[in-house]
């Protein structure tokens, strides 16, 4: 993600990433790189889990695990020069009603 790989520059209008950008090495350079492939007002959208936290990050020659915080995310994005639209952030409750389990039944029944 941190490298150049032939994509063109300036050349989508759209840029989905799906549960991936939290495994970038260097975040702020993976967010410059995906503005350079961005058509002038192009969308950059992505997800990722919450909290977000137990990347791989370089360091020292070797690769380790590093929390990083939302803020960490809307900071690299804001350096790299994307304007956030939108931040959609799933509750707990959102979830447990997702979820046709007996898990969610017990949960439900701990809480009456």
């Amino acid at each position: 993600m941190e490298e150049k790989c032939g994509i063109p520059e300036d050349y989508f209008d759209f840029i989905y990433s799906i549960y991936a950008i939290g495994w970038t090495t260097n975040l702020e350079v993976t967010f410059c790189r995906i503005v350079s492939y961005l058509k002038k007002d192009g969308v950059f959208i992505f997800s990722w889990s919450h909290p977000i936290h137990k990347c791989v990050v370089a360091e020292n020659n070797m690769l380790t695990l590093s929390d990083r915080k939302l803020s960490t995310y809307v900071n690299a994005l804001a350096k790299a020069g994307f304007v956030i639209e939108q931040m959609i952030e799933q509750s707990d409750d959102e979830i447990m009603q997702s979820r046709n389990s007996d898990f969610a039944k017990k949960k439900q029944r701990c809480f009456l």
